[in-house]
């Protein structure tokens, strides 16, 4: 994905930090489209869709106007480089099968068998509100994500929050504050699936704030985002596989 010219994980120009709020901003506005396109539209596919759209347009924007017409930074898209990509491949493989195995390990203990079946039935009601019940929709829907989305999400979260973030504090501290914005915006979702005071919901952002977490320290050692982005991946391959198999009844 986007890379900046510069082999630091800095922005180069300490001159032209950015404010703050922009930080803030940069952390929390995931977390806000979210809340609009996924609790206020649940009810209105248009208004759905049309917040995801909107808000994905600014949040994967608003990084390359920021770089390139304020900070005057020069960017490019690097070249694909393999550092980190054997690392990062295999534990997303690890993941995809501890995100399958506990899928159905966890229906096995009857204090979490209510909670997997309202996500089923919570998961099939908005895949069919959105036309994405059938199989052949939800494939290309899992792949978008799988390929594009996560790709997407590396650049914003690792490649421009944690950068920015590192501005102020060292890197591994960056690192952590960068992350519980991503796993906040996962909160919300998980807490419309499981409820907001569901284990389940607070295992499950726990593992995703140490995967993006794990994601953060791999491109800080590698500088490069395609090992986070082929581990980030085929997480989200995992996720979109349970949720065949919810689709699905299996």
């Amino acid at each position: 994905m986007t890379e900046n010219k510069m082999t630091e994980t800095k922005i180069s120009n300490p001159k032209k930090r950015c404010s703050k709020w922009i930080i803030l901003a940069t952390l929390l506005f995931p977390s806000l489209i979210t809340l609009i396109y996924f609790v206020f539209g649940e009810q209105n596919a248009i208004l759905q869709k049309t917040a995801y759209l909107l808000g994905k347009t600014v949040q994967f924007g608003f990084p390359v106007v920021w770089t390139a017409f304020v900070l005057k930074e020069r960017w490019r898209i690097r070249r694909f480089s393999s550092k980190g990509i054997a690392e990062g491949g295999i534990f997303g493989g690890l993941v995809f099968v501890l995100i399958v195995g506990l899928f159905y390990l966890f229906q096995f203990f009857p204090e979490f068998r209510e909670s997997i079946d309202q996500m089923k039935t919570e998961v099939f009601v908005r895949m069919t509100r959105l036309g994405l019940g059938s199989p052949l929709p939800y494939f290309f829907l899992a792949v978008f994500y799988s390929v594009i989305h996560s790709g997407l999400e590396e650049y914003y979260w690792r490649w421009f929050a944690f950068r920015l973030v590192n501005q102020y504090c060292p890197w591994l501290i960056a690192a952590i504050i960068a992350n519980l914005g991503f796993a906040l915006h996962h909160v919300i979702i998980l807490g419309c699936y499981f409820g907001f005071a569901s284990f389940l919901t607070w295992f499950c952002v726990l593992g995703v704030f140490i995967g993006g977490l794990y994601w953060s320290i791999l491109y800080h050692r590698s500088n490069s985002i395609y090992g986070p982005w082929l581990s980030h991946g085929l997480v989200d391959a995992a996720i979109f596989f349970v949720g065949f198999l919810i689709v699905v009844g299996l």
